[in-house]
Formats: C-alpha cells, structure tokens, sequence
C-alpha cells in the first residue's frame, strides 16, 4: 500500500506535469507565443487576424487623426507633397464644326438641287463638264481634310485660350481655396476611406448639375464632406456605414437634404478585397486599415519608454527595525517624515544624514538598446505605409545614404497613389470653375510640378536650353513670332511676359530684321 502511494507521489511531481501547468493548450502559452512544431499552421496565422475594421469606427478614426502626430503626418504629408510646386493647366475651348450637308442631284450626289437641266446636247455636254470640274476640286478639299485629320492635331478641333484667361481662372482658385478644399478631401479620403466635394450653385440640390446655367453672377461653392456625411450615418455609431442606393439620382445626403449624383465629386479609397467589399457599402478602406498592428507596436514601444523613465533613477532607504515601525500608526508617520527631510536633504544640500544602523542605495536603469528598438518600430510603420521615414518622421538618411533612391521610391507612390487618381476630380472643378469665371465650356490639359526637387543651376540651364531652341527654330522659320513668344511666356523663359511683334531682330548688332514670312511670322 505504501509503495502505491509513493508511485503516486512521483507521478504527480513529474516533470511532465509540471510543464502541462505552465504550458497548456499543447504548447501554447498565455502570452501567446507558439513551441517551434506550432509555427509552420495555417490556425497560428489566423489567430492574427483580426475580426473588426477599423475603417468601421468613425470616432476612433477621428481621435486617432487628432491625437497622434504621426498619424497626421500619414495622411497628409503625401497630400501636400502631390500639391507641392503648383498645378500648371492648358485650356482650350470647343470649336463646333457643323455637319455637312450633302445634297441629292441625278449625276453627283454633291450637286445643288437649283442646277438647271436641259434637253439640249450642247448644253448637257457643257453642264457634264462643269460638274465634274466642282467634283474634282471637291476631291480635292477632301484630300487636304483627311491629311489634316491624320495628322491628330488638337487645334484642329480647338482653341486654346489665352494666357490672361489661365490667370483669370487661376486668381479665381487662389482666392476660394479651391486646391485647399480638394487637399481636405484627400485627406478624409485616406483617413475614413472616402469622400467628396458637393458642388452647390445656388440652385436645387437634388436637380441635375447643369454647367451651361453657370455664370459670373452665380454663387459657386465647394464644399469637403466625408462618405459618413454623405451617407447619412450617425457618426457616433461603431456599428458601420449606413447603405447607400448607388443606382439611384440621389444616393447621398448633406444635412438633411438629398443631393443629386451629378453635383459630387467622388472620392474612394483602395477597395476591399471582393469577400468582404459590401461591409464598406461601396466606399474603401482607411490607409489606416492594414496598419493597425504596427501602429499597436509602436505605441506600445513609446509606452515602455515612458515607464522606464519614470523608474530610470531609484532612491532604496534600509532602515533599522522598519518592519516593526510599521505595525505603529505614529512610527509609520515618524518615518515618512523622516524620509522627507532626508530627499530634502539629498536634492538641495547635496548631502544625505543617516543613522550607522541603516543604509542608502540608488537604482539606475540603463536605456542601452531602447534607441535601436524605437528605430526597428519607425522602419516597420515607414515600410507598411509606403512612406520614407524623413517624411515620416523627419529624420535624415543615415551613412552613406544621400535619400536620392527613397525620394524616387516615394516620388513613384505619390504618383500613383496621389497625382493620377484626383486627375478626374481637378478637371471636374476646372469645368465648373472656367464657366463661372469665363462663361465658357472647355478642355482642360494638366501638368503636375516634379516631385524630386532640382537646383536652381539646374533649373536656369534647363530654361537656357528651351530658349536656345525656340530661337534656332525661331530663325530656320519652323515656328512663327506668335509662337515663339507663346512657348516664351509659357514656360516663363524670360523672367517676363514678351508682347508679339510682328518684326524679330535676331542679332541686334548687325541690325539684321527678319520679316514676316522668314524667320518669323
């Protein structure tokens, strides 16, 4: 009986049962941590994904953007760097060409109707001839149409408008803030994953935009909303957005009033993959989205920082018979003062006074290794977002590293992400603003500011180049005065606007004058 009980003993002091107690769930510890055999499962990597989306939760997206600098920086500083040197635009106006009208005769179907007929030979004969002298040169013209035609000239079809008429429009976005506007619709675009600018002009909003009602007297206004505005949501719900009727004239609200689908300027982030696209309602996803678990790591990271501060310098006082102190009110109360006057003592007289019985000791931290830590958790959000960390985060390229191949890198992601996506929505405000400010219906041709900043050496050498150019053209008759002088003020060459003239002195010394016809006009 006694040896039963003593192998009963053994196997409950086993090894075995001991590691079951610290590590159950057949390997799997509280902490999370998997053993080595559990690693390489489909079941581990699913435990990382989470069932929420954050895209889903209006207000901590809201206190998330106000709170945190480096989210801030995530959502606007690619915005502002799209926007950085300014948007330059061509504008050319409609030219109506008018069908032809071909009119039905008994010999060529280009004849008049009013061509006279006669029964008399000579007569006929002559009018044969006539006719298919009008048909030749018509061949002709035709001839000359279709050449010009394949040759896919814009301003065959268009006009382009004047240099005075870019600035009357460019003066008009300067003072309504309109790129501001369209960079806070960006910006709610990569925070909540959508948004739009509702373009109101005075009129009903749930009626159909109609650009040629536009005038110089109409009240224009663009106004930035997020996609929970406009889909009517309560923003302080959690549960989601509120469904939208896409096929509908007038899917979205703005306070309370149904706007129609023509008077907004949509903006979507990246869409969701296809299982899970109708939680969004049609909108995308926040940037923020697939940045939730680094985002936890950084912040965790700064929190571990700020706890070791606190507790990186320790003051330890060793007092005699403290235990049994402790058990009286007053000699509790007699230490604590004691202890005062002795921080007291330490911090203004520099000097510590201490019975022989007891002891003093300071506890240091040592941050050794905290540096490389907070780099790893910057490098890790830099790479999830797709964005330098100089831009991040403001720091500067670190060795050799001149930041020439990461402002390339990022320069192609604004590009992509940025640029070409809003092309749609600015020529869609240009349209709205080159009525209001012209009273007229144009083409618009955009061209962005480089990205990868040049120096002004490099700047000047290029206008150089350009001028030379224009001028050797300019002289061999390829371009005309009127044209040299466009591309001039274009471009800005000269520092100045050149006025035409009709006579271009090439070489002022010699006083040679190119008339109109060679060399110039």
């Amino acid at each position: 009986m006694a040896k039963k009980k003593n192998d009963e003993t053994k196997l409950t002091n086993s090894m075995g049962q001991l590691v079951s107690g610290i590590v159950p769930n057949g390997g799997q510890t509280k902490s999370g941590s998997l053993s080595p055999n559990k690693i390489n499962d489909s079941f581990s990597l699913a435990l990382q994904v989470r069932s929420e989306y954050i895209t889903l939760n209006y207000p901590l997206l809201s206190q998330l953007y106000q709170q945190f600098g480096f989210i801030q920086a995530l959502i606007e500083v690619p915005v502002l760097d799209a926007f950085r040197g300014g948007l330059k635009f061509s504008a050319y106006e409609k030219k109506v060409v008018l069908p032809t009208e071909k009119k039905r005769h008994r010999f060529f179907k280009f004849w008049n109707e009013d061509d006279k007929k006669t029964d008399k030979v000579g007569e006929q004969i002559r009018f044969e001839e006539e006719q298919a002298k009008r048909r030749q040169e018509w061949e002709k013209e035709q001839v000359k149409a279709d050449e010009k035609l394949k040759k896919s000239d814009d301003s065959y079809f268009r006009d382009e408008i004047s240099r005075e008429d870019i600035r009357r429009i460019e003066i008009y976005l300067r003072r309504d803030e309109t790129w501001k506007k369209l960079q806070q619709a960006l910006f709610w675009k990569r925070l909540f994953g959508g948004a739009g600018i509702v373009i109101l002009d005075g009129r009903n909003p749930q009626t159909e935009l109609d650009l040629e009602k536009i005038n110089e007297d109409t009240p224009l206004e663009f106004y930035v909303t997020d996609n929970w505005e406009l889909s009517n949501t309560n923003r302080d719900s959690t549960s989601g957005l509120a469904s939208v009727d896409w096929l509908s004239d007038t899917p979205f609200m703005l306070r309370g009033h149904a706007i129609h689908k023509s008077r907004v300027i949509l903006f979507k982030g990246k869409e969701f993959p296809p299982l899970y696209r109708p939680v969004a309602r049609g909108w995308g996803m926040s940037i923020l989205e697939p940045l939730v678990r680094t985002m936890n790591k950084s912040i965790k990271n700064e929190n571990v920082i700020f706890e070791l501060l606190d507790e990186a310098k320790t003051d330890i006082f060793s007092l005699y018979g403290l235990n049994d102190a402790m058990q009286d009110e007053d000699a509790t109360s007699a230490i604590t003062k004691r202890i005062a006057y002795a921080e007291q003592l330490k911090n203004y007289m520099k000097a510590l006074l201490l019975d022989s019985e007891d002891n003093y000791a300071q506890k240091q931290i040592h941050f050794n290794g905290l540096s490389d830590l907070k780099i790893d958790s910057r490098v890790d959000m830099a790479a999830d977002a797709r964005i330098t960390m100089n831009k991040l985060y403001g720091t500067s390229p670190a060795g050799f590293n001149s930041g020439e191949a990461d402002r390339e890198t990022y320069a192609d992601t604004v590009e992509a992400e940025i640029r070409i996506p809003s092309e749609s929505a600015i020529i869609k405000i240009l349209e709205v603003v080159g009525r209001k400010v012209l009273g007229k219906t144009l083409d618009f041709d955009i061209e962005w500011a480089s990205l990868i900043r040049t120096s002004e050496y490099e700047m000047e050498k290029s206008k150089t180049l350009k001028l030379a150019n224009l001028n050797e053209a300019n002289m061999f008759g390829r371009i005309t005065n009127k044209e040299w002088q466009e591309a001039v003020n274009k471009y800005n060459l000269l520092g100045i606007d050149v006025a035409y003239k009709e006579e271009f002195v090439a070489d002022p010394m010699a006083k040679q004058v190119f008339k109109p016809g060679f060399g110039g006009k």
